[in-house]
């Protein structure tokens, strides 16, 4: 039924002061209307009362109208599946914190690659220094120029040896090496072994200079050639070379050098016949003369260099996670934090005026 005071039935309408209803709703009087179980009411025009009303109408003064307050509660982030440690491996635990199984395992990943970059690095250098070094040791002259051999046709060849001593047994071996100097330089060599010097024992070497200068023009018709004068007396030996002046554009001072370095290293080799060790001597000298030898240093200091790079780019990198980890490790504790320890005054003080 209807009541114009507020009436109670299964389904009321709304009275002058509101009605009571235990049913699903009732209709909104001046002073509203109370709902003890239902599902919904509406207000009056003071505002109706709701126990246990999934919501309220509102009335001009509603008395029953409450901000609900805010709750307290910890806020927990679980990231296991948002990796911003840096590392592959890492879990939540029951509070939702991350836990990492393995603490450092990737800088100990990363040292252990750049030791082994530096290792290879070592090798490369050590390669580098002793594949480019001198092979032939430091005493003999190092080749630093580029040479170019003389044009074929240069030489007017000759005979390659004289000797007034006897040593030559086998030709055929000598020769190998005296034509694989000249094949290389374009410079055409001529030995000549002596024991004396017009005759007599000489006291200083500028006397095979002399002696060079007067035999050249008697041996050659042309400039391209090298004179080696060996002079052997009662154990001890001198040497002397002259080039004609279209053979020094390829035998210069320091091949020239290089040449008699060879002689000084294999004269004392017993393990060599006289044939042998001329052989030989031409033989490695036009080798090292015709090739210019680079110093193993520059390779080594860009190995370095490198390695030092390298060791720069990972300490920055290192530095740069660590800052991330704790920027991160910041973040978790503040997403940890209880929202009430923030304290914002204005609702705590809302709060407790409710409280109260």
């Amino acid at each position: 039924g209807r009541s114009t005071l507020g009436g109670g039935s299964g389904r009321s309408g709304g009275g002058l002061f509101g009605g009571s209803s235990g049913s699903s709703s009732s209709g909104g009087g001046l002073f509203g209307g109370s709902s003890s179980r239902g599902s919904s009411s509406s207000g009056g025009f003071f505002g109706g009362g709701s126990s246990r009303s999934r919501s309220s109408g509102g009335g001009f003064f509603d008395d029953d109208y409450r901000r609900e307050p805010r709750r307290k509660q910890t806020v927990i982030v679980n990231n296991m599946n948002n990796n911003r440690f840096g590392t592959n491996d890492t879990y939540g635990d029951s509070t939702g914190r991350r836990i990492d199984p393995n603490p450092g395992g990737g800088d100990r990943r990363v040292a252990g690659c750049l030791i082994a970059v530096i290792l290879v690095l070592l090798l490369i250098m050590m390669v580098a220094y002793f594949g480019k070094a001198p092979q032939s040791g430091s005493d003999i002259t190092a080749s630093t120029i580029q040479r170019e051999p003389l044009p074929a046709g240069s030489v007017v060849e000759t005979d390659y040896y004289t000797d007034e001593v006897g040593w030559i047994g086998n030709e055929t071996r000598l020769l190998l090496g005296m034509k694989n100097f000249y094949q290389a330089t374009g410079v055409q060599p001529y030995l000549y072994i002596t024991d004396n010097v017009n005759g007599e024992q000489i006291s200083d070497v500028s006397e095979l200079e002399a002696y060079a200068k007067e035999l050249y023009p008697k041996l050659f018709t042309d400039e391209a050639h090298l004179l080696l004068i060996f002079y052997e007396f009662d154990g001890e030996y001198a040497d002397y070379y002259l080039c004609g002046s279209q053979a020094k554009t390829v035998i210069d001072r320091e091949a020239g050098d290089i040449l008699l370095d060879y002689i000084d290293r294999y004269y004392y080799d017993d393990d060599m016949t006289d044939e042998e060790f001329f052989s030989v001597v031409f033989d490695k000298a036009a080798t090292r003369i015709m090739t210019v030898e680079e110093s193993p240093w520059p390779t080594v200091w860009i190995a370095l260099a490198a390695a030092a790079i390298i060791l720069i780019l990972f300490l920055f990198w290192r530095e740069r996670i660590k800052q991330k980890n704790r920027k991160a490790e910041q973040d978790a504790k503040i997403l940890e934090t209880p929202l009430e320890r923030f304290g914002d005054p204005e609702v705590d003080e809302l709060e407790k005026k409710y409280q109260d």
